[in-house]
């Protein structure tokens, strides 16, 4: 019996031996990352882009010993953390959190936006003519309607203000979950505590701290949709609780779609009976190997027969015809991202693996528990996910898209480390160590996002790394640094957008020749733009115009799906198909194209005159002339003699007033004088009637 009871203290004290030199290990990588920002370390080097920030290194180090040498010396902590997990209303400690992290997202909220499409999305917003993305479409409608009912004097104010709004309220729906849950996972107040904590001070947490991004809401119901099927598997109680959440986050985002095999799971062990449950859970080797060989298996064929549309959501396996940056799924670029992002986003999930394979507890030697399987499988379904899709920013500056796939993961680590160690006599003070952990992270990163220059300095870098998949944020940092009063700053950053993208500079130049007429020096431009450059949108659009002006039009319109599948929501895309529809003799599917590209850019004038066209040519004058007559004012058309054009087709239309807006704006930019005479004896010729 004493020799037993030795081994087991052997066991403790060899597993808070391996956490506490995992964490200091990590810490001590996180600081070395921080002296050299610049390398492919972005999930370790945030404090290195912040004034002093290093320093934060050494103080948690030194509580790490302080805790090691605590925990050497007596296991238990808190005496009172033994005791049974009370409920809500009976602890001061839910609301201390409540209060303490509602003020943090409230004062530390963002003050940048140079990551995901912060700034992008505000400038999207703002503008009511731009359609809203379908993926994220709940989450875009909600900042919209919310920034109407705001109606500030400045319309990205506004937004903005709206973005801030639903990121704190997130946030705080997300404390209100841990909170009531957390108890019921846990069974002593100190591991409810604890599950609350480990959670609040994970670097996805940023996303509630006025995070402007469309991952807020999506995160904060992933959670209580994962947390809430837990519980309720773990303690044999139906709910339906995880549906609704389930449902609200793929509302808000799509992306949510990918843990619907998650939810299939959670149905099949709630409302099918105990049987298929321990029959799920006896066979789970085989249900995660199953699961993975299925992933990979979807993932070949999509790789392989899909069509471009869905293929490039997802990395080529070894490069292919639109690989950038020399960035595929099994390059060593990726593969170092992947464990970046990991190790940022859920550190734990590592740790306690390498612990249950070192000194697995009775209950994971014989099988994990129903609830442990669910969100392991999860975890998995997550992980993999995150591994295959193409981070089309870049993974540093898509970490917030990321995230929402790593969130199961996050949890599992929580979860099983809360369950099947709970009772170790070294939980305590281990946990305070996983604690620490997460605040190596977690304090750097949130005060990053607070520091405009540094966040500048980080996104620059990080997208210097790609700097294809960087192209549009770094034009778009030019612009800023200029509006910051930065112009030297700006000037190199140009200088060095000059020297990487010179297929940018190409793509002018070859539309200047096609609307010359010059076909042929532009298809040559174009031809070299797409060689340096096989992710740019931009050159496989103006190679279709090319073609469809000399009237390929098969090869125009594979040329327009390439760049629809590469750049989706884009309103000259769909205009130029539906054209190409309409010449191929698909009306029908014309008007569909040009209905959505209207629904991308309710400024384009073209396809709504094409629609104008296809009802008028149908014998139906009225719609011909309502389409006709939602053509905005302030729509612009280049070459100018368009004006003209669509002014004559007002008059045919019935639509005068509409016909002679175009001609006035003729008479504004034209440079014809017979065409100049011409609108003038027209609008003599109307006006005199």
């Amino acid at each position: 019996m004493a020799e037993k009871n030795t081994r087991k203290r052997e066991i403790t004290d060899q597993l808070f031996n391996l956490i506490f030199l995992i964490v200091t290990v990590l810490i001590i990588i996180r600081f070395i990352g921080s002296l050299v920002p610049s390398l492919r370390l972005w999930g370790f080097n945030h404090a290195g882009y912040i004034n002093g920030g290093i320093f934060i290194y050494p103080i948690l180090l030194l509580i790490c010993f302080l805790i090691y040498s605590t925990g050497k010396r007596r296991s238990v902590i808190w005496k009172d953390g033994g005791a049974a997990a009370t409920g809500f209303s009976l602890s001061f400690f839910p609301y201390l959190v409540i209060i303490l992290f509602g003020a943090g997202f409230y004062f530390f909220s963002t003050k940048a936006h140079f990551l995901g499409d912060g700034y992008q999305l505000l400038a999207q917003l703002s503008d009511p003519t731009l359609g809203l993305k379908s993926e994220s479409y709940g989450d875009m409608k909600i900042h919209q309607l919310l920034a109407d009912f705001i109606n500030g004097s400045d319309p990205a104010g506004s937004v903005y203000l709206s973005f801030r709004f639903v990121s704190i309220i997130s946030g705080i729906i997300f404390i209100l979950t841990l909170l009531c849950y957390g108890r019921k996972i846990a069974t002593t107040t100190f591991s409810s505590y604890a599950f609350v904590l480990l959670n609040l001070f994970g670097a996805s947490v940023v996303l509630f701290f006025g995070y402007v991004e469309t991952y807020g809401p999506v995160t904060v119901f992933l959670n209580l949709f994962f947390i809430s099927a837990v519980v309720s598997i773990k303690n044999g109680k139906k709910s339906v609780v995880p549906i609704v959440a389930f449902t609200a986050a793929v509302f808000f985002h799509k992306i949510a779609m990918i843990f619907f095999p998650s939810l299939l799971i959670y149905m099949i062990m709630i409302f099918s009976g105990e049987n298929l449950t321990r029959r799920l859970v006896s066979g789970q080797k085989n249900i995660l190997i199953g699961l993975a060989g299925l992933i990979v298996l979807m993932y070949l064929a999509v790789s392989i027969a899909a069509p471009l549309s869905i293929k490039t959501i997802f990395l080529s396996p070894f490069g292919d015809r639109f690989t950038t940056d020399g960035y595929f799924l099994l390059s060593l670029k990726h593969l170092i991202d992947y464990l970046n992002l990991v190790l940022f986003l859920s550190p734990l999930i590592l740790v306690i693996i390498l612990i249950i394979m070192k000194w697995p507890p009775k209950s994971v030697s014989s099988g994990m528990t129903a609830s442990s399987l669910f969100i392991f499988i999860s975890a998995v379904i997550g992980a993999l996910a995150a591994f295959i899709i193409e981070p089309k920013l870049g993974m540093a500056r898509d970490w917030d898209l990321f995230s929402t796939m790593l969130i199961p993961a996050q949890l599992a680590g929580i979860y099983l480390w809360t369950v099947y160690y709970e009772s170790n006599k070294s939980f305590q003070p281990a946990t305070l160590l996983l604690i620490v952990l997460n605040l190596s992270i977690f304090i750097p990163w949130l005060t990053l996002n607070n520091s405009p220059d540094g966040l500048r300095r980080y996104a620059i870098d990080i997208m210097k790394q790609d700097p294809k998949h960087g192209r549009t944020g770094l034009y778009t940092m030019v612009s800023m640094l200029r509006e910051q009063g930065s112009p030297g700053e700006a000037e190199q950053l140009k200088k060095f957008c000059a020297a990487n993208y010179p297929e940018t500079e190409m793509v002018r130049q070859s539309e200047g020749y096609l609307l010359a007429g010059n076909l042929d020096g532009a298809e040559k431009l174009i031809d070299k733009a797409i060689e340096e450059n096989r992710s740019f949108f931009r050159g496989y659009q103006l190679k279709a115009r090319v073609q469809l002006a000399r009237g390929k039009y098969e090869p125009a319109l594979e040329n327009f799906k390439i760049a629809d599948a590469l750049n989706p929501y884009n309103s000259e895309n769909n205009y130029f198909m539906g054209d190409i529809y309409q010449k191929l003799g698909q009306p029908d599917r014309a008007l569909e194209l040009f209905s959505r590209s209207i629904r991308y850019d309710a400024i384009n004038p073209f396809p709504y005159f094409e629609i104008a066209n296809y009802f008028y040519e149908r014998g139906k004058a009225d719609s011909a002339r309502y389409y006709f007559g939602l053509i905005p004012g302030r729509a612009k058309v280049y070459p100018y003699g368009l004006y003209y054009k669509f002014g004559l087709s007002g008059l045919k239309f019935g639509d005068t007033s509409k016909a002679i807006f175009f001609f006035d704006r003729y008479l504004e930019v034209g440079e014809d004088s017979a065409l100049v005479n011409e609108i003038l004896g027209i609008k003599s010729r109307l006006l005199s009637r």
